[in-house]
């Protein structure tokens, strides 16, 4: 976000989100040459050949709020993937095959998976 916005201060950065082209325009500034984005949620298979080929996802979400509580599946009889926010101190969850996420200390916020910046190679 300092590269995008170098003038705008800190505190008011926390208060701004970011785009897709601007994260496509930080990671070739980095140095990652090539990157892709997608405006629909990967499949399970997908997120695993990103892993598997060590290369980040970037993951937009869609706030829907407010929303009830609600754990797809308490048993954990489905598979989950466990999100990294940098933005954001508690971790999030998303069940693979229904692609809702949700946070595990505040089931307040509901998130839908909306774009997807991925094959972020150097």
């Amino acid at each position: 976000m300092k590269y995008l916005f170098p003038k705008i201060p800190t505190a008011e950065l926390n208060e701004r989100g970011t785009t897709m082209p601007e994260l496509v325009k930080f990671a070739k500034y980095a140095g990652y040459g090539k990157v892709k984005y997608a405006a629909r949620t990967f499949s399970i298979t997908e997120v695993r050949n990103q892993i598997n080929q060590q290369n980040p996802l970037v993951i937009f979400m869609q706030n829907q709020r407010p929303s009830k509580y609600e754990w797809l599946d308490k048993e954990c009889r489905r598979r989950f993937f466990y999100i990294w926010n940098p933005w954001y101190r508690r971790r999030q969850v998303v069940n693979a095959n229904g692609m809702r996420f949700w946070s595990q200390d505040n089931n307040n916020f509901i998130f839908n998976w909306q774009w997807t910046l991925y094959d972020i190679s150097k």
